[in-house]
């Protein structure tokens, strides 16, 4: 099975590989069987209509005895097109002044989406398998806003959802409810050995056609 890892950064393209070590380890995601042309065309370029505005903002939230992950998304509802706009935080919440952790080298938050209207849509974060501190404060919220890593089978039905998909930074959606994490994953010492956190915060959006 051929395997596209992909990764999207403002104002860069998308990296694509086989899986060498400098690239994101992608996981292929999960799909139904649809005809071979239902997963074109599913990411409208712009809004279908009226831009929905003034929605309640979403929050979703997970925590350790150390460690808090945030997610946020600005409303609640959107037109299918519509530019979304979600970010993440993770602070320190432990005794000490400050802490180093262990982390992949492409940062200790990703994001996932989901879908589960047909046809299904999934889509979970990616990193490179390297390991390197970062310094966390007490009381100093690192923001992580949304970035897209992931990996898609190219045989997959909806191979060109997802190539449409990672082709922009921006975060636009076809119609449906969709659950959108923030995940969080790392080592608690900077020489990458210490005890595993691992943090998933959720919000959920309506799309609407």
């Amino acid at each position: 099975m051929a395997l596209t890892a992909c990764a999207t950064t403002d104002g860069m393209p998308p990296a694509q590989s086989s899986g060498a070590d400098d690239v994101p380890h992608a996981t292929p995601s999960a799909t139904i069987s649809p005809t071979p042309d239902q997963g074109a065309g599913l990411i409208p370029a712009a809004p279908t209509g009226p831009v929905i505005e003034g929605g309640a903002p979403v929050n979703g939230e997970d925590s350790d005895q150390e460690f808090r992950l945030t997610i946020e998304a600005n409303q609640d509802r959107y037109r299918a097109g519509q530019l979304i706009d979600v970010s993440a935080a993770l602070s320190y919440l432990g005794p000490n002044a400050g802490v180093v952790v262990g982390g992949s080298g492409t940062g200790l938050v990703g994001f996932a989406l989901e879908r589960k209207e047909q046809p299904m849509l999934r889509i979970d974060p990616a990193s490179t398998s390297d390991c390197r501190p970062y310094q966390m404060v007490r009381g100093v919220v690192a923001a992580h806003p949304f970035m897209k890593t992931g990996g898609f089978a190219e045989e997959d039905p909806l191979a060109a959802f997802y190539r449409a998909y990672f082709a922009s930074s921006e975060l636009r959606l076809p119609a449906g409810t969709w659950t959108i994490s923030a995940v969080a994953s790392f080592l608690g010492s900077a020489d990458c050995d210490g005890p595993q956190h691992a943090l998933n915060a959720s919000v959920t959006v309506v799309v609407e056609p």
